[in-house]
Protein backbone atom coordinates (compact mmCIF):
# COMPACT_ATOMS: atom_id res chain seq x y z
CA UNK A 1 0.00 0.00 0.00
CA UNK A 2 1.01 3.60 -0.68
CA UNK A 3 0.70 5.93 1.82
CA UNK A 4 -0.15 9.38 0.79
CA UNK A 5 3.14 11.72 1.83
CA UNK A 6 3.96 15.44 2.81
CA UNK A 7 6.54 17.66 3.69
CA UNK A 8 6.65 21.23 4.59
CA UNK A 9 9.43 23.48 5.56
CA UNK A 10 10.37 26.82 6.42
CA UNK A 11 14.16 28.45 6.41
CA UNK A 12 15.64 31.56 7.86
CA UNK A 13 14.00 31.35 11.41
CA UNK A 14 15.37 33.51 13.74
CA UNK A 15 14.14 30.28 16.08
CA UNK A 16 12.47 31.37 19.95
CA UNK A 17 13.10 29.54 23.76
CA UNK A 18 10.29 26.93 23.59
CA UNK A 19 8.38 25.38 20.46
CA UNK A 20 9.43 26.70 17.01
CA UNK A 21 7.57 24.31 14.78
CA UNK A 22 3.67 22.09 15.28
CA UNK A 23 2.10 19.86 13.09
CA UNK A 24 -0.78 18.85 13.98
CA UNK A 25 -2.99 15.58 13.98
CA UNK A 26 -6.20 15.73 11.15
CA UNK A 27 -10.04 14.84 12.12
CA UNK A 28 -10.08 13.17 8.30
CA UNK A 29 -6.32 10.73 8.82
CA UNK A 30 -4.39 9.63 10.78
CA UNK A 31 -1.25 11.42 10.89
CA UNK A 32 1.98 9.23 10.81
CA UNK A 33 5.31 11.99 11.12
CA UNK A 34 8.29 9.84 9.59
CA UNK A 35 11.34 12.55 10.48
CA UNK A 36 11.82 16.34 11.48
CA UNK A 37 15.17 18.23 10.85
CA UNK A 38 16.81 21.26 11.93
CA UNK A 39 19.62 22.95 10.33
CA UNK A 40 21.37 25.76 11.43
CA UNK A 41 24.04 28.84 11.62
CA UNK A 42 25.08 32.15 13.13
CA UNK A 43 27.51 34.53 13.63
CA UNK A 44 29.21 32.95 16.52
CA UNK A 45 28.96 29.08 17.37
CA UNK A 46 26.75 27.82 20.41
CA UNK A 47 25.25 24.57 21.78
CA UNK A 48 21.51 24.37 22.41
CA UNK A 49 19.07 22.13 23.71
CA UNK A 50 16.40 20.51 21.17
CA UNK A 51 13.17 18.17 21.95
CA UNK A 52 10.64 16.71 20.21
CA UNK A 53 7.60 16.79 22.59
CA UNK A 54 4.31 15.03 22.18
CA UNK A 55 1.15 17.17 23.53
CA UNK A 56 -2.41 16.47 24.06
CA UNK A 57 -3.24 19.92 23.55
CA UNK A 58 -2.24 22.54 21.19
CA UNK A 59 -0.22 25.63 21.43
CA UNK A 60 -2.20 28.94 21.90
CA UNK A 61 -0.95 32.48 20.90
CA UNK A 62 2.20 33.32 20.18
CA UNK A 63 2.45 34.12 16.58
CA UNK A 64 2.46 31.75 14.36
CA UNK A 65 2.28 31.36 10.67
CA UNK A 66 1.13 28.39 8.33
CA UNK A 67 3.19 26.55 5.93
CA UNK A 68 1.77 24.57 3.11
CA UNK A 69 1.89 20.89 2.96
CA UNK A 70 3.73 19.49 -0.21
CA UNK A 71 2.22 16.13 -1.43
CA UNK A 72 5.21 14.10 -2.58
CA UNK A 73 2.66 12.52 -5.46
CA UNK A 74 0.44 14.80 -7.28
CA UNK A 75 -2.46 12.27 -6.99
CA UNK A 76 -2.79 12.65 -3.31
CA UNK A 77 -5.75 14.71 -1.78
CA UNK A 78 -4.88 17.75 0.27
CA UNK A 79 -3.27 17.37 3.75
CA UNK A 80 -5.44 17.24 6.70
CA UNK A 81 -2.29 18.26 8.99
CA UNK A 82 -1.25 21.56 9.72
CA UNK A 83 1.97 22.61 10.22
CA UNK A 84 3.25 26.13 11.74
CA UNK A 85 6.51 27.60 12.77
CA UNK A 86 6.28 30.31 15.50
CA UNK A 87 8.05 33.52 15.44
CA UNK A 88 7.01 34.50 18.90
CA UNK A 89 7.03 32.04 21.52
CA UNK A 90 3.39 30.11 22.11
CA UNK A 91 2.09 29.12 25.31
CA UNK A 92 2.43 24.97 24.97
CA UNK A 93 -0.04 23.13 25.00
CA UNK A 94 -0.60 19.92 28.05
CA UNK A 95 2.87 17.29 27.35
CA UNK A 96 2.11 13.81 27.14
CA UNK A 97 5.11 12.21 29.31
CA UNK A 98 8.28 13.04 28.36
CA UNK A 99 10.07 14.00 26.03
CA UNK A 100 9.98 12.06 22.80
CA UNK A 101 13.64 12.85 21.31
CA UNK A 102 15.92 14.91 22.90
CA UNK A 103 19.61 16.75 21.31
CA UNK A 104 22.35 19.18 21.72
CA UNK A 105 22.75 20.86 18.40
CA UNK A 106 25.60 22.71 17.84
CA UNK A 107 25.38 26.06 15.52
CA UNK A 108 27.88 27.06 13.44
CA UNK A 109 29.29 29.81 11.94
CA UNK A 110 28.34 30.74 8.81
CA UNK A 111 30.18 29.58 5.90
CA UNK A 112 31.34 26.53 7.89
CA UNK A 113 29.42 23.51 8.21
CA UNK A 114 25.61 23.65 9.17
CA UNK A 115 24.75 22.28 11.89
CA UNK A 116 22.16 19.61 11.31
CA UNK A 117 19.91 17.60 13.74
CA UNK A 118 17.08 15.00 12.01
CA UNK A 119 14.67 12.97 14.33
CA UNK A 120 13.51 10.30 12.58
CA UNK A 121 10.31 8.15 13.43
CA UNK A 122 9.72 4.57 12.60
CA UNK A 123 12.73 3.54 11.05
CA UNK A 124 12.25 0.05 10.25
CA UNK A 125 9.44 -1.79 11.68
CA UNK A 126 9.59 1.01 15.03
CA UNK A 127 6.20 3.07 14.63
CA UNK A 128 6.13 6.83 14.02
CA UNK A 129 4.88 9.59 15.91
CA UNK A 130 1.06 9.17 15.61
CA UNK A 131 -1.38 11.62 15.64
CA UNK A 132 -5.19 11.50 15.78
CA UNK A 133 -7.44 13.75 15.74
CA UNK A 134 -6.86 17.47 16.01
CA UNK A 135 -5.78 17.89 19.33
CA UNK A 136 -2.65 16.21 19.51
CA UNK A 137 0.15 17.40 18.03
CA UNK A 138 4.24 16.90 17.97
CA UNK A 139 6.17 20.41 18.46
CA UNK A 140 9.94 21.10 17.85
CA UNK A 141 11.14 23.10 21.26
CA UNK A 142 14.48 24.69 21.73
CA UNK A 143 15.51 24.98 25.46
CA UNK A 144 16.98 28.34 24.60
CA UNK A 145 16.55 31.30 21.52
CA UNK A 146 20.16 31.13 19.47
CA UNK A 147 22.04 34.15 19.45
CA UNK A 148 24.55 36.00 17.27
CA UNK A 149 21.94 36.26 14.40
CA UNK A 150 20.79 32.88 13.58
CA UNK A 151 19.90 31.46 10.62
CA UNK A 152 17.85 28.24 11.12
CA UNK A 153 15.87 26.28 9.49
CA UNK A 154 13.13 23.56 9.83
CA UNK A 155 11.64 20.57 7.77
CA UNK A 156 8.70 18.07 8.53
CA UNK A 157 7.75 15.03 6.88
CA UNK A 158 4.63 12.59 7.60
CA UNK A 159 2.17 10.21 5.58
CA UNK A 160 -1.88 10.22 6.36
CA UNK A 161 -3.60 7.01 6.01
CA UNK A 162 -7.67 7.27 6.91
CA UNK A 163 -8.50 6.61 10.73
CA UNK A 164 -8.79 2.91 10.61
CA UNK A 165 -6.00 2.40 8.52
CA UNK A 166 -3.16 0.13 9.34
Amino acid sequence: MTLSTYAAGVQSLTGVAGDNLMITGSATSTVRVKRISISSSASLSQTINVNVIKRSSLDTGGTAVTLTAVPYDSLNGASGATVKYFTVAPTPGAQVGTLMRAAQIFINTAGGTPGITEFDFGADIAQCGILRGVNECLCLNLGSAPTNSPDIGIDVEWTETPPTGF
